[in-house]
């Protein structure tokens, strides 16, 4: 499903990875939502050249899956697209897991993401969607499969994405509550 990183699309001024994501590395520990410390805003990251070996082996959908539209840069679109390390425990019934991170709710209208979640689905393939929470929460996630799979498998988009943004607001809901966050 994924290989090498796509020549063609390099992180430049992307560093959504750098703040959403936790780290917990020797090199770099940070909590989920709080910027790296080596990250410069509208720049990059300060120590991509020497970045740590789990900065390194990040997989992110975007630059590693040739079929994941351009316009889903996380930068540009709010979505975050990754590979899970393990799949969680609410995913078990699945071999392997790819996040779908709403880092705003504008990433709902990204081009090409009900796209891309159909396609993951249609390969057997968990789909994760995650809400970040406040700087320092892992916010909600839940497996969105059973929810979308009726859209998905009639691949009407317009459905999927309606259904997107009702399991959208629901964690956003969620995480605003403090019901599910740390999830």
């Amino acid at each position: 499903m994924a290989g090498d990183t796509l020549a063609q699309r390099v992180c430049g001024a992307c560093t959504a990875c750098c703040v959403s994501l936790a780290i917990d590395d020797p090199a770099i520990r940070k909590r989920a939502g709080h910027p790296c410390v080596h990250r410069v805003a509208g720049e990059g990251c300060a120590i991509y050249d020497s970045r740590p070996s789990t900065c390194r082996e990040f997989i992110c959908g975007w630059r590693a899956l040739d079929w994941v539209d351009e316009g889903l840069r996380p930068d540009r679109a709010g979505v975050l697209i990754f590979l899970a390390e393990t799949v969680p425990e609410e995913a078990r019934d699945f071999e392997v897991a790819v996040f779908f991170a709403i880092l705003e709710e504008r990433g709902l209208a990204a081009p090409g993401l009900a796209e891309a979640v159909a396609r993951i689905m249609g390969m057997g393939i968990a789909v994760l969607l995650n809400v970040p929470g406040a700087p320092g929460d892992a916010g909600a996630q839940m497996l969105a499969n059973p929810a979308l799979s009726v859209a998905a498998s009639a691949g009407d988009m317009d459905a999927l994405r309606r259904d997107l943004r009702g399991l959208y607001r629901s964690l956003r809901f969620l995480v605003g509550t403090g019901t599910l966050s740390g999830a």
